[in-house]
This record gives structure tokens, sequence and C-alpha cells, in this order.
């Protein structure tokens, strides 16, 4: 008896061990589906944000959450003087909003307008827990980046 009870304790810790270093089961160095860290930034290639988020995390820049809510960007359009994306004649499409070391910038495109160099990481929070953040108005989710450390 006693050595089976030794055997169970011997497997509950390498369970609790196997689960402790799965993490949430993503490559090495990677940050996971809501994060992206330093080391992945470098290796992007990506010299904003927003080419980065496009190549490593597209499915951020899509729409979700409350329909009503959020910010808006126009999309299919160009500035002919400017050259400026996302102007004049067009749909307006719903965008996640965008906030640097959590001052807010405006929606998606923003991030089109910050340079990766001094950026440490960039994260996905869903509409819910951009909302908790950050107030109201946020339907959309929000993109956080980030010049400073991680805190966990």
């Amino acid at each position: 008896m006693k050595g089976l009870k030794k055997m169970m304790a011997g497997a509950a810790l390498v369970l609790l061990s196997a689960c402790a270093s799965a993490g949430t089961g993503t490559a090495a160095g990677s940050g996971g589906r809501d994060l992206i860290l330093s080391d992945e930034i470098a290796r992007s290639g990506a010299a904003d944000a927003y080419s980065l988020v496009q190549s490593v995390r597209p499915q951020w820049l899509r729409v979700r959450g409350d329909q009503g809510r959020g910010s808006t960007v126009r999309v299919g359009t160009t500035d002919p003087a400017t050259g400026e994306a996302g102007v004049g004649q067009g749909s307006m499409a719903p965008s996640p909003n965008v906030y640097l070391n959590n001052a807010r910038m405006g929606a998606a495109d923003a991030l089109r307008q910050i340079p990766l160099a001094n950026v440490r990481y960039v994260r996905w929070f869903t509409p819910a827990q951009a909302n908790l953040r950050w107030g109201a108005g946020n339907g959309h989710g929000a993109i956080l980046v980030s010049t400073e450390e991680l805190i966990q």
C-alpha cells in the first residue's frame, strides 16, 4: 500500500512538472498567441509595428467583438497627394484600438507610426480585457505596444 502511495505521488509530481513546463504550447522563444516578444520582433525583419503584427499575428487585425464600438479606419483608399493609406472615400472598417505604453494612439493604422527600434513587446487584449484595463470603447479589442520590460 505504501509503494502505491509513493508511485501515485511520483506520478502526480511528474504530471505537474509537465504541465508547468508546457506553458502555452508555443515554439521556443515565442510569447504565445497574445504576445510578441523582443526576440520574435528582431526575427521578423519588420520596420514598424503594423508590419510586425500583419506578418506575425495577422488575426489581431481582424474584426471581432462588438460591431458597434471601437475605432474605425478607412480601408481601400490612398491619398494621392501624401500617399497616406486609409483616407478619402472608402468603406469604414472596425479596428482594435492601439496603445503605446498605455497611451491611446488610435486605430490599428496608428501601428504604422511606431518604429520597432525600442519596442520590447506587443500584446493583444480581447475586448473584455481591453475594456477592463482602459475603459469602455474597446469593442474590437486592443493592441498594446510597450517599450518597457514585460512584467508577467
